[in-house]
């Protein structure tokens, strides 16, 4: 027995928080698109689709996705997030990350990628990424099953550390 839920752009306040948990929760990311959430969270949902859905989320604080199934894109998506405090993408597979421009001057941001099954490459850009943004006292949780960053993004580690940022990759220990 499921229910169907339907989220009108036009009819739903600014500021939504909705969290769907569950596996008889089926939907689209990019049906997202259009509303104005506080925060988005899916656990442990079927959930189809592009991580680009979130783009453009202006009021996004939050966005937990976590051992979502399907789901497939670039977490470099959070660069049209800018008030993105939380991010949670744990558990979720089919993801990747090239070169974007972050938002500049995120506080305490919590960013956790662990189990996401991204390449060195993905975790070397993201590092760089972040640490570009002049992001302090955050964490970031992106270890598991991810692959370990490499020596050339060495700079991008030591700058975040030196940030107050915690740190948790594979081959390093925080």
């Amino acid at each position: 027995m499921g229910a169907e839920l339907e989220l009108d752009a036009g009819r739903v306040p600014a500021g939504l928080v909705l969290e769907l948990q569950g596996t008889a929760v089926t939907a689209r990311i990019e049906d997202f698109a259009g509303l104005a959430f506080r925060e988005l969270a899916e656990c442990g949902s079927e959930v189809s689709g592009v991580l680009d859905g979130p783009s453009g989320q202006t009021e996004l604080e939050l966005l937990r996705l976590t051992e979502v199934q399907g789901l497939r894109g670039n977490i470099g998506v959070i660069a049209g997030i800018p008030k993105l405090q939380q991010l949670d993408l744990r558990g979720c597979s089919g993801l990747s990350c090239s070169h974007r421009r972050l938002p500049s001057g995120w506080v305490a941001p919590e960013f956790n990628l662990s189990d996401t099954g991204l390449s060195a490459v993905a975790v070397d850009q993201f590092l760089i990424d972040l640490a570009e943004t002049g992001v302090h006292d955050g964490q970031l949780h992106i270890a598991g099953n991810n692959a370990a960053h490499t020596e050339a993004r060495d700079a991008a580690i030591t700058a975040l550390r030196g940030a107050g940022c915690l740190l948790v990759v594979n081959g390093e220990l925080p």
